[in-house]
């Protein structure tokens, strides 16, 4: 009971973070879809989103697993740098795709890229703090 508890508070610790990205990115796509109306914008923004929310998913999984404590600071830096070349895949691909709408998905993307950092910074302090208290 009290390992399924402490299951359901790390849940809680990494979903809230996660939502908070996907709403803000969320809110900040339409507000610059509904400002500026009469730029070459498309849906193509929710694949954006789609894409930061599955490396938030990788980043959840790998922080349900419980690495020694040493190896977590390079664990976590790994993990990151991951995600920015990933990133930097990702708008290339795009970019080589729709080059008449890469300059309105660019700026889409960064604010999703901003905000799933901002909020993955969140997440990776309340995972340090306790394992390297513990040292």
């Amino acid at each position: 009971m009290l390992l399924l508890n402490q299951k359901m508070i790390r849940i809680q610790q990494i979903a809230k973070p996660v939502i908070l990205a996907i709403i803000c990115s969320l809110v900040s796509s339409l507000l610059i879809i509904n400002v500026f109306s009469n730029s070459p914008q498309n849906i193509h923004w929710v694949f954006s989103l789609g894409f930061h929310l599955a490396v938030a998913i990788v980043l959840v999984v790998f922080g349900f697993i419980n690495p020694n404590p040493k190896e977590l600071p390079s664990n976590l830096m790994s993990i990151s740098l991951g995600r920015l070349l990933t990133s930097g895949v990702a708008f290339s691909v795009y970019s080589l795709n729709f080059p008449e709408t890469k300059k309105w998905f660019m700026v889409h993307f960064m604010l999703h890229y901003t905000f799933f950092t901002f909020f993955e910074i969140l997440f990776l302090i309340k995972i340090v703090n306790p394992k390297t208290s513990n040292k």
